[in-house]
């Protein structure tokens, strides 16, 4: 196994969408979606559970969306479906940290994870269909034997 400090890792945030995108055109060699989606070419495995609540001031009207294409994103449009919610005022955040920036100034109302939102934020948990997992994902089959080797290493962590 190649030594961390051997390898150069570069760590990017992106939606699900884009990073399923990039690992399916070995763009990148490994990703961690919150998105049910997958490609023929690319590798999947559940790596976490989450749960996702309703944060923030629920007598504001105005939302805060994270970008088409998150995974968050298409649990909003859900929410606002069972919930018959059209907003009237809403921003799309393309950002957990500045939607939990808003929400702890006091301004807005958003669904996003348990696991990344301070303690001094209203929050109700949803229900079961807002539990969701993490994908770790690969492309399949790759050239390179170092690459190969992590990813390996990485996968028999995951592998059930």
């Amino acid at each position: 196994m190649p030594k961390i400090d051997t390898l150069d890792i570069h760590v990017e945030m992106q939606n699900s969408e884009r990073v399923l995108e990039d690992v399916s055109q070995h763009k990148i060699d490994l990703g961690l979606i919150e998105k049910p989606i997958t490609a023929d070419n690319v590798m999947r495995q559940i790596a976490m559970h989450d749960q996702l609540v309703l944060a923030g001031y629920s007598d504001q009207a105005l939302w805060l969306i994270r970008e088409t294409g998150s995974g968050v994103y298409h649990y909003t449009q859900q929410y606002f479906k069972i919930h018959n919610i059209v907003p009237k005022h809403s921003i799309t955040v393309a950002s957990n940290d500045t939607i939990i920036a808003l929400l702890q100034s006091g301004i807005g109302q958003s669904i996003i994870s348990e696991k990344v939102l301070p303690s001094n934020i209203p929050s109700t948990p949803l229900s079961e269909e807002f539990k969701r997992d993490f994908y770790l994902i690969s492309p399949q089959h790759t050239e390179d034997q170092t690459v190969r080797t992590v990813l390996q290493d990485i996968w028999s962590h995951f592998k059930p």
